[in-house]
């Protein structure tokens, strides 16, 4: 149906509106409309610079989709605690980083150039594909707000992704690789890109896997490390089909 116009504009001679005048009357200026919105063009074209666009490799299929059972999970009240307090983390981080007036951290620190020299950095152990010389020039270290700050979005999602990997090549992780995790999940931007959400959804399901060979007899830590890995995945970045419980 068609609509009944609010003002009547009868046609006009378009060459006659000078859009560098204010218009005086409502009909001046709903023709001055009329002129700026047909000379945009129909199709716009945009130009993109390849060198800054993430390329996007997402192993989606990898750990397939089944979820292994595990009859331990924690209580759901305490991972809505865990939750809460990754969340009031989270702020005070975000808070951090928005605050001109604290002190930059002013050590300089070589962040690796390549994926698999970040699991060095992160927990000190070598990988068999790493560059000697490259890893020479760099040092393992413990995160941190200032650290983290000084990370861009690249180095995070490939910080991330190493640590993954790392996760699926080995049963026993080093404590420091559950540290970083923790604290890259606190520090990640949204919205998210899909080759980090592809991680996020990887992780989970690994950790899903290391946390079924547990027994609360001798893994209690690691089974609440794991639990709570899946949690804030599935509830805080919108992953709720790999969550033990969809929480709000």
């Amino acid at each position: 149906m068609e609509q009944t116009p609010f003002v009547e504009i009868s046609e006009f001679d378009w060459s006659t509106i000078d859009l560098s005048k204010p218009a005086h009357t409502a009909e001046e200026y709903l023709k001055q409309g009329i002129v700026i919105r047909e000379s945009i063009p129909k199709v716009v074209k945009a130009e993109l610079n390849e060198n800054i666009i993430e390329k996007v490799d997402i192993p989606l299929f990898r750990l397939g989709n089944d979820l292994p059972k595990f009859n331990f999970i924690p209580p759901c009240r305490w991972i809505s605690a865990q939750l809460r307090m990754f969340m009031s983390q989270r702020i005070k981080y975000l808070t951090f980083c928005k605050d001109d007036k604290i002190t930059e951290f002013h050590e300089i620190i070589a962040f690796p150039k390549e994926i698999k020299d970040w699991i060095y950095f992160c927990t000190g152990e070598k990988d068999d594909n790493s560059d000697v010389n490259e890893i020479s020039q760099l040092k393992s270290i413990n995160p941190s707000p200032s650290i983290l700050k000084n990370m861009d979005t690249k180095d995070k999602n490939s910080c991330l992704y190493s640590l993954t990997e790392y996760l699926q090549s080995t049963d026993k992780p080093v404590e420091k690789a559950f540290l970083w995790i923790y604290c890259l999940l606190l520090s990640l931007a949204l919205p998210l890109s899909p080759n980090t959400t592809s991680t996020l959804r990887i992780l989970s399901k690994r950790c899903h896997h290391l946390r079924s060979k547990l027994t609360p007899c001798t893994d209690r830590k690691l089974i609440s490390i794991y639990s709570m890995f899946i949690a804030i995945i599935g509830n805080c970045y919108s992953q709720k089909d790999l969550t033990d419980y969809k929480l709000q």
